[in-house]
Order: structure tokens, then C-alpha cells, then sequence
């Protein structure tokens, strides 16, 4: 995947299938942050929060429809550092950075 620093926020994604795929408030300062997904098809999606070791901290699945999607990612009781959140669906899969 490649790193990008846009208007001062840290993000990677993958380079190929991935999903279009916005995080804000990021970095995050409430113990929550909103997902943003743009989907090509209805599907159930797995999102996942990762350690920058790429180890599982939390995950869940949720289904949603073609076009625009929100998703609350909690981040509550997480030690504040440089987080991955991936999203891996039936063709697409992204891998995004979070600062909490």
C-alpha cells in the first residue's frame, strides 16, 4: 500500500480494488470516528482495527448498499497512537491510517 499526507493527515490505502474510503474526524480526539464508504454493489463488508504490527484489536461486519455508506467506528479505551482500519469486501479491500 502507499502513504499519502494530505492537508496534514496521514493515510494509506491500497493500491488496486479498494474501496473509496474517507475518515473523520482524523486524527480523532472524541473515542469516535465516522467512516465514509462508497460501495459498488450491496454486500456485507468486514472492517477491521489493527495495531501498526497489522494485529486485530477489534472488527465488525456490517452490510451495506450501493453508494455512500456511514459507519461510528468506536475507539473508545484505545491507547492513543497510529491505528489501521481495513475493509475488506467481496471484490475491494482498503487499508486506512487513523491517529488517535
Amino acid at each position: 500500500f502507499a502513504v499519502a499526507i494530505v492537508r496534514g493527515r496521514r493515510e494509506a490505502a491500497s493500491a488496486q480494488f479498494s474501496y473509496d474510503l474517507n475518515l473523520a474526524p482524523n486524527p480523532t480526539h472524541s473515542g469516535s470516528t465516522m467512516l465514509y464508504l462508497t460501495a459498488e454493489e450491496d454486500e456485507a463488508i468486514q472492517v477491521s482495527l489493527m495495531d501498526m504490527q497489522g494485529r486485530n484489536i477489534r472488527g465488525l461486519r456490517k452490510a451495506v448498499k450501493k453508494g455512500g455508506n456511514s459507519l461510528r467506528l468506536d475507539l473508545q479505551g484505545l491507547t492513543s497512537g497510529m491505528y489501521l482500519i481495513q475493509v475488506h469486501g467481496k471484490n475491494q479491500q482498503t487499508l486506512k491510517l487513523i491517529v488517535d
